[in-house]
Order: C-alpha cells, then sequence, then structure tokens
C-alpha cells in the first residue's frame, strides 16, 4: 500500500509534534512517570508507523487484515482502552483514599470538640473523653454509646 508524500509527511510532523509534547511533559513533571513510558512508547510507535509506512501493511499481513489502516485503528482503540481502565482504577483508589480521609477528618473535629467541651464542663475525663462511658475497641478506636452522649448533653 503506497501513502502520497503529503500525507506521510503531515503524519510524520503530528508524531513528532506529539513525542515533543511527550517529553516536555515529563521533563516538566506534568506527566508522571507510571504514564510517561507508555505515552513515549505510543508515540514512538506512532512516528515509527509513519516514517516506515510500509510497516503498517506488513504488520497487517502478519495478523491476517485485508485493509492495513484497520489495523492501526484497532491498535489505537486497544491503547485508549487500556488507558481508561487504567485512569478507571486510580480513580477507583483515589476515591477510597478520599473517604477515608474525610472520615479521618470528621472524627478530628469530633475529638476536637471534645477536648473543647473537656475544658469547660465537669464530667469529662481530661482526654476528652466521657468519663468511664467509653469503650476502646482491638484498633484503639473509642466509641461511645447514644446513652453517654445524652447523659452529659452532648
Amino acid at each position: 500500500m503506497h501513502i502520497p508524500i503529503e500525507q506521510r509527511v503531515t503524519a510524520i510532523a503530528f508524531s513528532v509534534t506529539l513525542v515533543v509534547v511527550i517529553v516536555q511533559l515529563i521533563r516538566k513533571q506534568k506527566l508522571r512517570e507510571q504514564y510517561a513510558l507508555a505515552w513515549l512508547g505510543a508515540g514512538l510507535g506512532i512516528l515509527l508507523l509513519s516514517v516506515f509506512g510500509d510497516l503498517v501493511g506488513m504488520l497487517a499481513r502478519l495478523f491476517a487484515v485485508s485493509y492495513a489502516p484497520t489495523l492501526a485503528l484497532v491498535l489505537g482503540l486497544l491503547f485508549a482502552l487500556v488507558v481508561l481502565l487504567s485512569q478507571s482504577v486510580v480513580i477507583s483508589g483515589q476515591a477510597d483514599c478520599i473517604r477515608d480521609l474525610a472520615q479521618s477528618v470528621t472524627l478530628l473535629e469530633w475529638r476536637l470538640r471534645q477536648l473543647e467541651e473537656a475544658e469547660s464542663r465537669p464530667g469529662l475525663s481530661k482526654n476528652g473523653l466521657l468519663a468511664h462511658n467509653g469503650h476502646t475497641t482491638a484498633n484503639g478506636m473509642t466509641t461511645i454509646d447514644e446513652e453517654a452522649l445524652q447523659e452529659n448533653g452532648l
């Protein structure tokens, strides 16, 4: 399959621009290391396919694809799906971390309120917990029952 020179030059220009942008993002630390290698590999792969146009035809024959550009589109689609999957995994992990952080902040705010009230109210121990009404769990968390909160007007 012969690609006209104008299309080949355009493809090479876009490929070189893509590789330069990827390198600049890596250099300015805007692209994390865990993604940089994949993007750099994809950019260089596109550049290779642009420079060596017959390579697409050889790969198409190797995979028994009758229309060579279809193979390039399928490979691009597969790359995009892998990127989407990896981003979904990262987003899911970050959502879990955000939930855990929000719970920690809530517990710290509650503890701060308890300490502030301990300074001004009798019946609370020095550490800010209700005297003798708290239960410590195996992981070190202190739980307070509803009855104890109501007795102390909380």
